[in-house]
């Protein structure tokens, strides 16, 4: 989960890439705030956890 102005954004977390492109749904986004963790989250989140540090990751 990720947290944006005491709001939670509830995701999926994961340290692999392959695994979490194997999981990815059309409706989701791979975001990232470092190089080892990966979250997916719904796209309508992508604007809000931006605000907070984290980037997309485009596959």
């Amino acid at each position: 989960m990720i947290v944006v102005n005491g709001k939670t954004i509830k995701g999926f977390l994961y340290d692999s890439l392959e695994t979490a492109k194997n999981d990815l749904e059309s409706d989701e986004v791979m975001v990232t705030n470092d190089t080892n963790t990966l979250v997916i989250i719904r796209k309508e989140d992508l604007e809000k956890v931006s605000t907070v540090g984290y980037t997309r990751v485009d596959i």
